[in-house]
């Protein structure tokens, strides 16, 4: 056995047991992901491990004061764990106590698989934050028009968002959706009346780029992902014209601290006796908090509350940039006790611009860096320019708080007489500036927009979960890269049954072979649901149904089945409806208001985020439709066909349905013949709710006789047989690989879905025709309707 925590091989006492567990979902808490671990292993207190835990254990010193080892528990370890050479186990090391018996130490550490947590990393980014300024670009009809064919605008210029006749999934795009807004006429859109949508596929790429992660996922590669778009929710956009985005803005100097600099410090590095290689790869952290001038600081709305450190306490809700720019002149010294210097080699040093938001770290960005590469000197001086814009949403009363630190790392520093090395280093600002500006915004038609203006107050991490229930994802790090993660549906995660592994030869007979009926962990109900939205349609088609539209309810056949298991989005569905006197089929999101004299109008509102599709097809695909296109000069501009999107994928023929089941009815008139489809949402989930609800659902408990090649190979997307039954492995519990002896596994017995079939859906005989224009809003067909208790109102 040999077990490895951060590359150095620790000492292990064979007679202790090295159980592992590795596992999948949990059949019994299907809602949850979970990654193999350990159960706690016991270090023996060897002078090796002892050395390794010195600086946690030992109270009178702390790290700086010891030239051992020092293990941080408060760092992710890396951990490898080998039986015979093969790898069982790769992951990370967390300590959780030393304590001392007998005189002897013993240090407990627990295993956990390598992977990245990012949800804490994502958790701190909104979507609007994620940096959208490169597709920013006027507000005119020509580029609604190029967005459908597939040309955008990026950094200024025009750009394909297609190869062939695919989608890339990048940037903007403007489809069709009635926000209540005031029109000429009902077919009639101004380009104002057009807010964009951002295809979600970006939205993935940026927020992973944002944390520094891969990732590798066929489905998000496919055209049916990357037709998704993240649509506006609506309402009105607040006006920010250019003085009322200044009076909220800051324009602050950095302040150089005593002696004229904003850092000044010696870094001692460790003794010895080397020639070359007198430091080693050595990272030290310097933090000095960023200061602002009082004499050249512009703050006409008093949000600057503290200057040194400076500390910015926003006024205003909204987006601003943050400003970083100027240069930093630095010089660094090498010292050296008993020698004069030959060769300093790939000597690095980066500055980082550090962001606190209420309190907790929000940002930590790289202003510069510069490397000392193969100098005879000693001595080096130089002057690093920088400019760096970070884009931050804020809410009233939002704190930031502002630091530099500076980071110094080694490859070697060679003297035939040096002893040791101390970098001395002094470090000024000139014309150094951090602003803050507050955005401006307007959806006036020919202006210029800034594309975050229509994305939601949304976190990162919250929207990745959204798309991991909605798909049923199944995230895992990659092998060999644990910054590097494969994304995929879990029903597309599974190889297929006819490459089933045999393990019927496996199988440990003289311990306890048990079936349970996978039905005993089912809960009564399943729910699939969409975040709650006060629409119109969404209240109307609710308060007819009692249901909301596009959710789903499973019920376990089981009498004893107890409670309810929630998927609930973060995302809300819009309804599909067809607006009065036109062939347009259109999500439509606004609330009707009726007054005390029974009279209504249309009221725009804002919403919850909700997700469409474009039209399937090739790009540039448009739904039949007549309607006219007003461009910023009042043009109108006579059309055949318009940009559709929905929930559905295709009105006259869909094919998929951005749902998880179908609608009791529809606001529209389905075409002759159109079947409406089954093929939605749900079938990402619908072969694990088999598993469980089945009354044929059953869960194989028994012992398996695995080696150390069965482990260092496992992959549970690997399907088990097991006497000419296919499973899929769940859990592999507490395997150890030095005893010998089989291993409790957790199977679960494959059931298939039922194909996708098609369904005929009933359309109500009167279908309610919603208005449209506020200058026919009074009555949607000139007739007051009564309600059962003698209400007017205008719907039926």
């Amino acid at each position: 056995m040999e077990l490895y925590i951060n590359d150095i091989l620790v000492d292990l006492d064979k007679s202790i047991p090295f159980p592992l567990t590795y596992q999948i979902s949990d059949i019994r808490n299907i809602d949850q992901r979970k990654g193999s671990s350990s159960k706690t292993i016991e270090l023996v207190g060897t002078r090796k491990n002892c050395e390794m835990m010195a600086s946690v254990f030992t109270l009178s010193t702390t790290s700086s004061d010891t030239d051992l080892i020092d293990f941080d528990p408060s760092v992710k370890a890396s951990a490898r764990y080998y039986e015979n050479g093969i790898l069982q186990f790769k992951g990370i090391c967390q300590l959780t106590e030393c304590v001392k018996e007998s005189g002897t130490w013993m240090f407990s550490v627990v295993l956990f698989a390598d992977q990245v947590d990012i949800y804490t990393l994502l958790r701190n980014y909104k979507i609007k934050e994620l940096g959208w300024d490169e597709y920013n670009h006027s507000f005119t009809y020509a580029n609604q028009f190029n967005s459908w064919i597939g040309v955008i605008q990026k950094n200024g210029s025009p750009y394909n968002n297609f190869t062939g006749v695919n989608w890339y999934g990048e940037g903007y795009y403007y489809g069709l959706i009635d926000y209540g807004f005031d029109r000429p006429q009902p077919n009639s859109f101004k380009v104002d009346d057009i807010p964009l949508q951002v295809y979600v596929k970006n939205i993935v790429d940026k927020m992973f780029s944002k944390i520094d992660v891969e990732y590798d996922s066929a489905f998000f590669d496919t055209q049916q992902f990357k037709r998704l778009l993240l649509a506006y929710e609506g309402g009105v956009l607040p006006e920010i014209d250019s003085s009322s985005a200044t009076a909220s803005s800051v324009e602050t100097d950095q302040l150089n601290t005593v002696g004229s600099f904003i850092l000044d410090t010696v870094i001692g590095m460790s003794e010895s006796s080397s020639v070359s290689d007198l430091f080693e790869p050595t990272f030290g952290y310097f933090l000095n908090n960023y200061s602002s001038n009082s004499g050249t600081t512009i703050d006409p709305s008093s949000q600057v509350q503290n200057e040194t450190p400076m500390q910015f306490v926003s006024s205003v809700e909204g987006d601003f940039t943050m400003s970083y720019s100027g240069d930093h002149d630095v010089n660094v010294d090498f010292i050296l006790t008993n020698g004069s210097g030959s060769s300093v080699s790939n000597v690095k040093i980066k500055a980082y611009l550090n962001i606190k938001k209420n309190g907790v770290a929000y940002q930590t960005v790289e202003v510069w860096n510069n490397t000392i590469v193969n100098s005879a000197l000693l001595n080096h001086s130089f002057t690093a320019s920088f400019t760096t814009d970070i884009d931050i949403n804020l809410n009233i009363s939002d704190v930031l708080e502002f630091s530099v630190s500076f980071v110094y790392w080694g490859s070697s520093l060679s003297d035939s007489t040096a002893t040791n090395v101390k970098i001395e280093t002094d470090i000024t600002a000139t014309n150094c500036q951090l602003d803050l500006l507050y955005n401006t915004q307007t959806l006036q038609p020919g202006s210029t927009i800034n594309i975050k203006q229509f994305l939601p107050d949304m976190d990162c991490a919250t929207f990745l979960k959204g798309l991991v229930t909605m798909f049923n994802l199944y995230i895992r790090p990659n092998v060999t890269n644990g910054r590097k993660l494969e994304i995929e549906p879990l029903n597309t995660f599974y190889k297929g049954s006819n490459n089933a592994i045999q393990w019927s030869d496996k199988v440990d007979y003289s311990q306890p072979f048990k079936v349970t009926p996978t039905v005993n962990f089912a809960s009564k109900e399943y729910i699939f649901k969409f975040k709650d939205d006060a629409d119109y349609w969404n209240d109307r088609y609710f308060n007819d149904v009692v249901e909301q539209y596009g959710s789903k309810r499973v019920l376990s056949p089981s009498q004893f089945s107890t409670g309810a298991t929630k998927f609930e989005l973060p995302f809300a569905n819009k309804l599909l409806g067809e607006i009065p006197t036109t062939n347009l089929i259109v999500p439509r999101n606004f609330q009707v208001k009726t007054s005390e004299s029974g009279l209504s109008e249309i009221v725009e509102r804002r919403g919850k985020p909700f997700i469409v599709q474009i039209k399937k097809g090739n790009k540039g695909t448009m739904q039949l439709g007549d309607w006219n296109h007003i461009d910023e000069f009042d043009v109108s501009h006579a059309k055949t066909s318009y940009p559709y999107v929905g929930h559905l994928d295709d009105i006259d023929n869909p094919t998929f349905d951005l749902t998880f089941n179908i609608p009791s009815y529809v606001f529209y008139d389905v075409p002759t013949g159109v079947n409406y489809t089954t093929n939605n949402l749900y079938q990402f989930h619908e072969k694990f709710i088999r598993e469980i609800t089945d009354r044929n659902g059953k869960m194989l408990t028994c012992f398996i006789k695995l080696n150390a090649s069965d482990i260092n190979t496992l992959d549970f997307g690997e399907l088990i047989n097991i006497e000419g039954v296919v499973y899929r492995l769940q859990k592999i519990n507490d395997y150890n690989s030095s005893d010998g002896a089989s291993t409790q596994c957790e199977l679960i017995r494959l059931i298939s879905g039922d194909s996708i079939q098609t369904y005929t859906i009933d359309i109500p005989t009167d279908t309610y025709q919603p208005i449209s224009v506020r200058s026919l809003r009074e009555y949607e067909d000139n007739v007051l309707r009564l309600t059962e208790d003698d209400n007017n109102r205008i719907i039926q």
